[in-house]
């Protein structure tokens, strides 16, 4: 089995903006929930893990666009909920300086089945590994306590909102309540966007793969 994740990184506030705005295709994997039915492992009862994983390859500088290719397509013909391709290049194409990259996200039953395939696949293209490392976050606590406050931004929001219909008074007092609404919507809003970004973390983990020219 794989060894265990070293300790965490330092968490982000779990009231920290989203510096990013979510793709489509990301928001649709945290809408679909790639842990319920087939696709995947159990969700975690207890622990929410994000994994990082690096992998580095050696390949001549002719196999390096194939071998590349070939991965890529592993992960496209498992379809966007199993894995998907962020971003992928490669640099100085048949030359002896040339250097290849392949960003995916992937849920952790698609990485397994990567890597138990990753050494008989490089041997079509004269390829080895170099390297390989594992890195993991628990995200459990920051998940947890963004769910809780979120709860409650959300019934102070129910209350404003029954204030508003029930309670009609002077303008100003109105006035101030649709401004402490609105505040509180924003703030729902980000700490819902934030919560998205962390349980696709859990769902999706990070592969850097790398490609460098092998010397025979």
């Amino acid at each position: 089995g794989a060894p265990p994740p070293p300790p965490p990184a330092p968490a982000m506030p779990a009231d920290m903006p989203a510096t990013e705005a979510m793709s489509r295709q990301e928001v649709d994997i945290i809408q679909q929930d790639p842990y319920s039915g087939g696709g995947g492992p159990p969700k975690p009862a207890g622990q929410m893990m994000a994994y990082t994983y690096a992998w580095g390859f050696q390949v001549p500088t002719g196999n390096m666009e194939g071998l590349l290719n070939a991965h890529k397509k592993l992960c496209e013909d498992a379809g966007p909920a199993n894995c998907y391709v962020v971003n992928s290049g490669i640099s100085g194409l048949g030359q002896e300086s040339s250097y290849g990259t392949l960003a995916l996200k992937a849920t952790e039953g698609w990485v397994r089945k990567f890597e138990g395939g990753v050494e008989s696949g490089l041997k079509p293209f004269d390829g080895t590994l170099d390297s390989s490392s594992r890195s993991g976050e628990d995200l459990t606590v920051q998940i947890v306590d963004g769910e809780a406050r979120l709860n409650s931004m959300k019934t102070m929001r129910d209350r404003l909102q029954a204030l508003l219909r029930d309670r009609p008074g002077k303008l100003s007092d109105l006035l101030e309540i649709e401004r402490e609404l609105a505040r509180v919507q924003a703030d729902i809003d980000s700490r819902e966007s934030v919560l998205a970004a962390l349980k696709l973390r859990v769902a999706m983990s990070s592969l850097t793969l790398s490609y460098t020219p092998k010397y025979t």
